[in-house]
């Protein structure tokens, strides 16, 4: 009936949504690392606010208030790639430092290795958390 079957397998193409003022496609800050990702798992763990978007970093810290946001944008160094980030990147579960999707997704796990440790504090079972409701104006409620 159709020219597609069902079978064929189709090439993966990058998504490309912005969430939270960043980007879900990688920024290829390391082209000479191999992928071992999946790019659909990334996007949609990216869509549900499970991992911080993949952001622009400086080498400048800025302070202030970014209007397209209209948020603060306070900023953070990503210790790893040593550039400067939105405040509301990714944090290790285990010793709550600042690290960027970028660097992160090259010391996560891979189907390789069982398990990484923190590159900050040697705990295994290296993991993060992005708190994406950081990102919600803060509003007072009188009675």
């Amino acid at each position: 009936m159709g020219l597609i079957t069902s079978k064929e397998i189709r090439p993966v193409t990058p998504l490309l949504y912005t969430v939270d003022g960043g980007s879900t496609t990688p920024n290829n800050r390391y082209p000479s690392i191999p992928k071992d990702y999946d790019i659909r798992l990334l996007h949609k763990l990216i869509v549900s606010r499970r991992l911080a978007p993949f952001y622009r970093g400086t080498s400048e810290p800025t302070v202030g208030t970014d209007m397209d946001m209209d948020r603060s944008t306070d900023s953070v160094d990503c210790p790893i790639c040593f550039l400067t980030y939105p405040a509301n990147i990714n944090y290790t579960r285990c010793c709550d430092q600042p690290i960027c999707t970028e660097c992160f997704l090259h010391i996560k796990p891979s189907s390789r290795t069982l398990h990484t440790t923190c590159p900050f504090c040697i705990e295994s079972l290296f993991g993060v958390i992005y708190s994406w409701w950081n990102l919600l104006p803060v509003t007072s409620f009188f009675i």
